[in-house]
């Protein structure tokens, strides 16, 4: 349930710049729930070095509503990074399963530009792949922002995204202090593609950071869906 709102604004959301300078790897859980019943589990694994990034997403539903709506989205993504930190991917693939059907998707670009689509079973609809240059897939992206880094690098950014079905866009505000946390507000908004199946085209989220010594860790991402208040909490 809510296998395309949620997962979309977890591996989605992409921090524009503040890349490592040093190669590094990283591991990062998270528990989904609905209305505070645990609904599914997400993992984010990356690596970067002075060949650029490989990444991982695993999205997989558990419980109860993963019994009465089962899903997951299991991929990989590598590219390279520019000198400002952003990721430039070179080949996405991933596997994922919603109630209305199992996809195997895989996207090949060069130079930030996709020249290879292939989507399994097709959809309806679905953009040009040539007029997504400078697009980035869900799982480059949401590599980008679920690392923790210097609170300056942290939202205040806009991105679009394109999974080969579907172009989006994530749009955060300028962070703002709450209770001792860093928030953004944000916004998904479909541009192109078939809609989603259990999300509408535009919606708002948030995302919460500490802060710590100047370093923000994220903690958690909120949206609001017709069953109740949906999060994504960092373990």
């Amino acid at each position: 349930m809510l296998n395309a709102r949620i997962s979309g604004t977890v591996l989605a959301v992409a921090l524009m710049g503040g890349g490592p300078a040093l190669a590094e790897k990283y591991e990062q859980n998270f528990d989904f729930r609905i209305a505070g019943i645990k609904a599914g589990e997400v993992s984010i694994k990356g690596e970067t070095g002075a060949n650029g990034y490989v990444a991982d997403a695993r999205v997989t539903s558990t419980g109860l509503i993963g019994r009465i709506a089962d899903f997951y989205y299991v991929g990989t993504s590598r590219g390279a990074i520019t000198g400002g930190g952003r990721p430039v991917p070179k080949l996405f693939e991933v596997t994922s399963r919603s109630p209305r059907a199992e996809r195997e998707t895989r996207i090949e670009f060069e130079g930030g530009t996709p020249v290879s689509v292939s989507v399994e079973p097709p959809r309806s609809t679905s953009p040009d792949p040539a007029s997504q240059a400078g697009t980035l897939d869900p799982i480059s992206a949401g590599f980008a922002v679920l690392k923790d880094g210097p609170v300056e690098g942290i939202c205040n950014k806009q991105v679009d995204i394109f999974d080969g079905s579907r172009r989006s866009r994530i749009a955060l505000a300028p962070a703002r202090e709450s209770g001792g946390d860093l928030v953004c507000d944000g916004r998904y908004t479909r541009l192109e593609g078939e809609e989603n199946t259990f999300s509408s085209s535009d919606y708002g989220f948030q995302i919460v950071y500490s802060e710590d010594g100047g370093y923000a860790r994220l903690q958690r991402i909120e949206t609001k869906t017709k069953f109740g208040a949906a999060t994504v909490e960092r373990r």
